[in-house]
């Protein structure tokens, strides 16, 4: 059964200094994905780098990992020696409406190890500040027309992620 609970409590593991850990991070080489992977080095962690391209150089503790994530096979076998992983996927502009599907096929995979995860997400689901009913993507002040497609993703993966039958996630 795929909707279990992951493996260990993920939060309370990559916040603390120790045990150490090997982690995988998908979406490597974007920002938030770059600053995990220097993360999670700095604290002593195996670290596997996955992106569509490679940009992070091999080391002690540090593999590069070019990988499609929509590959469901190559992403469960990554994730099958890991303690964790953290997802920080953001398609390239124009293809935002991929990421609940990118997402989805992460969880799919995570599903078969029972691989904890954590997913960076964006503000658009939360409610705004200025009105509490009102989700952040549909505040013009918070989330400029400019940026709907991009939130609009963001809602889509989180809705994606409180569909899934795998718990295992945050």
């Amino acid at each position: 059964d795929g909707g279990g609970t992951a493996r260990p409590a993920l939060l309370p593991i990559l916040l603390s200094k120790g045990p150490l850990m090997r982690i995988t991070v998908l979406g490597a080489s974007g920002m938030a994905g770059t600053a995990v992977v220097n993360e999670a080095l700095s604290r002593g962690h195996e670290v596997t780098a996955v992106s569509r391209r490679r940009r992070h150089r091999a080391g002690a503790r540090l593999t590069s990992c070019l990988l499609d994530v929509t590959d469901v096979e190559g992403v469960a076998g990554l994730l099958r020696d890991s303690d964790a992983a953290v997802v920080a996927l953001r398609p390239p502009a124009g293809h935002e409406s991929d990421l609940a599907q990118l997402t989805t096929a992460v969880l799919d995979a995570a599903s078969r190890n029972r691989t904890p995860l954590l997913i960076v997400g964006g503000a658009a689901p939360l409610s705004s500040p200025g009105n509490p009913g009102t989700l952040a993507i549909d505040d013009p002040t918070i989330v400029p027309p400019a940026w709907r497609e991009v939130a609009q993703a963001s809602l889509d993966q989180f809705r994606a992620c409180k569909a899934h039958s795998y718990k295992g996630q945050v």
